[in-house]
């Protein structure tokens, strides 16, 4: 039995299905929130900056007897138009989307569920699917599980592996991730997969691997990546788990 998720400004849970009735537990990725990501920082600094010199010089270039407060507002209309026109080119370019939609669809075909009519690939994200169906078939991988909704009942934390599989034999949990790099908070968040798929009796993960897809056109290529010590990340995710549920406690008591 699947879990339902439900989103809200303090996160993601779970509920019902395997979650014992009326409770709900935390997701892992929610969690995770908690660990300071500065090169997503910057790099959305960055983005932004770039976007308001952009909207100002043209606005500049359009009408230079603006006064300073008809160019203020002028602006704030004028980054609205283009912070939707940048969702839709980010939108657009990211192929690695694309790509694990794809991988997605062959595996559950493969594990002969219901799955449609296959996505549609531009020829970037078709040849970013054809360098995972290379490694994949170097390595054996047999499809379990897709898209797993697993739960640990002792620390109360629930989540969804993109792909529990064998790799030459060896039961694995595989997490898609797409960008330039994996950052350390993906292998916390696999050691926490494996945890909760044997704590659910699904089997016995002896690996963990990472599998990061290309964002955008120009990013790296494909590649597997070990999501190392499953005892060593999952003690640190509990760390982790700690802060969270002290931040919640302090912004519960602060009123927010």
């Amino acid at each position: 039995m699947i879990a339902t998720r439900s989103d809200t400004k303090k996160g993601r849970t779970y509920s019902g299905g395997i979650i014992p009735p009326g409770e709900k537990y935390t997701s892992v990725t929610t969690i995770l929130g908690a660990v300071g990501k500065p090169a997503l920082v910057a790099w959305s600094a960055k983005v932004e900056r770039e976007m308001v010199i952009e909207a100002a010089a043209k606005l500049y270039a359009e009408d230079k007897a603006l006064t300073a407060p008809g160019f203020i507002l002028s602006l704030n209309g004028l980054l609205g138009t283009e912070k939707a026109h940048s969702r839709e080119l980010a939108k657009a370019g990211q192929i690695g989307i694309n790509i694990h939609e794809l991988v997605e669809w062959s595996l559950r075909a493969e594990l002969l569920q219901n799955v449609g009519k296959s996505p549609i690939l531009g020829e970037q994200a078709a040849w970013g699917y054809q360098a995972f169906q290379k490694w994949r078939y170097k390595q054996n991988l047999k499809p379990i599980a897709v898209e797993q909704t697993v739960a640990c009942h002792c620390h109360r934390i629930a989540g969804t592996m993109d792909l529990f599989c064998t790799l030459d034999g060896v039961e694995t949990v595989c997490d898609w991730k797409s960008g330039k790099r994996v950052y350390w908070e993906a292998k916390m968040q696999n050691a926490a997969y494996r945890h909760c798929a044997r704590a659910m009796g699904l089997g016995d993960p002896q690996k963990g691997l990472v599998l990061r897809l290309p964002k955008i056109i120009g990013d790296p290529d494909f590649e597997a990546v070990d999501a190392g010590d499953e005892a060593y990340y999952f003690e640190r995710f509990l760390h982790v788990k700690d802060t969270w549920e002290q931040i919640q406690k302090e912004e519960s008591n602060a009123g927010y």
